[in-house]
């Protein structure tokens, strides 16, 4: 019985996981820098520890949405041992999980910050 309980447990924990409705921000907010690759080649590199994290704030706001788009832009979170990115189409993300949209404030932010 134990071990059925703890199957049903586990099966929760992972049904829970696949429906989230936010980028999961654990997985982008250790990054040592993030290369923001534009759609026509041009690269930005941020290694400043406010900017990555408000850039994670920004992208973890965002809600999952059942939308496809093609990608023009791609941020790379890269940790000494990890590279993760998320495809950008204007406020619309994409990660390993699906897609997401974000909102119109967060989306002029996001562009704030990129300008910088």
């Amino acid at each position: 019985m134990k071990s059925l309980s703890l199957l049903v447990t586990i099966g929760l924990l992972v049904s829970c996981s696949a429906f989230e409705k936010t980028i999961n921000k654990a997985q982008y907010v250790n990054a040592d820098k993030v290369i923001y690759e534009k759609y026509f080649g041009e690269r930005v590199e941020i290694r400043n520890k406010a900017q990555i994290a408000k850039l994670v704030d920004i992208i973890g706001s965002a809600q999952k949405e059942a939308v496809d788009f093609i990608p023009k832009d791609q941020f790379v979170f890269i940790r000494s041992k990890d590279t993760i990115s998320i495809q950008r189409n204007g406020a619309l993300l994409r990660d390993g999980n699906g897609t997401y949209r974000l909102g119109a404030y967060m989306s002029t932010e996001l562009n704030k910050l990129l300008e910088k």
